[in-house]
């Protein structure tokens, strides 16, 4: 896996990943801070401090958000997945993404069920983290656009809320956004867990028909790597 942040001779460059969950959350706080006190703009030392404080403060903005909405951004795909898909006018609409995801094949292959959803989609996703990192890539990406989404999600509410406005359209429309921005957050949590168990089952799991918890845990207490496949793939 890249690494999130490299300092060189030409600089500090920071991952995509990164960007996304941290930074540019940060430098919205620190402008909307500029934008509610203007006469910052005057003194130039604030003014890098702010700056300089971008990651930090969308860190922070990481960590609420994940404490405050990860309830919603966890059940919220789960429902989806398990309970809303049954619905056949939502199933028409969504059919393309739910044919390309490979929804319901996955659903049967690993037997998911409100009770082992959680439990094997996390395991897939921390043992590809640490044995196929390379593999997974994308799903680097994904987690980005989706704390981003979170975090953007949190700070509209917040906003809606302690800000003084005089008239109240505005905080509507703020917590419109944030609930938008909420839902675009699942999304991209579902995509991410769907894409995680296509590759899990691409690497390890091509000879079973179906796969429960049992199956995903004999794999992980294996401790096969990618490199293993590979070099059977080579043979």
């Amino acid at each position: 896996m890249s690494k999130q942040i490299e300092i060189s001779s030409r600089g500090i460059k920071f991952s995509y990943r990164r960007f996304l969950a941290d930074t540019s959350i940060g430098l919205a706080v620190i402008f909307l801070i500029l934008n509610n006190h203007k006469e910052l703009y005057d003194n130039n030392i604030i003014l890098v401090i702010l700056i300089i404080a971008a990651t930090p403060v969308g860190i922070l903005v990481n960590i609420s958000s994940w404490i405050l909405l990860s309830y919603f951004q966890a059940n919220g795909a789960r429902y989806i997945v398990l309970r809303l898909l049954k619905n056949r006018v939502i199933r028409y609409f969504l059919y393309g993404t739910i044919q390309y995801l490979q929804i319901e094949d996955m659903k049967r292959f690993y037997k998911l069920t409100s009770n082992n959803y959680f439990k094997i989609i996390e395991l897939i996703e921390h043992y590809l983290s640490i044995y196929c990192p390379d593999k997974i890539s994308y799903y680097q990406d994904l987690i980005g656009m989706r704390i981003f989404y979170r975090n953007v999600s949190l700070v509209a509410f917040l906003t809606a809320i302690v800000t003084d406005y005089s008239t109240f359209y505005v905080p509507i429309t703020l917590i419109l956004i944030a609930m938008f921005f909420l839902f675009a957050n699942i999304v991209v949590t579902i995509y991410g867990q769907f894409y995680l168990l296509m590759v899990f089952r691409l690497l390890f799991l091509k000879n079973y028909e179906k796969a429960g918890l049992d199956a995903v845990m004999n794999i992980i207490k294996s401790e096969q790597t990618c490199f293993e496949v590979d070099a059977d793939k080579d043979k």
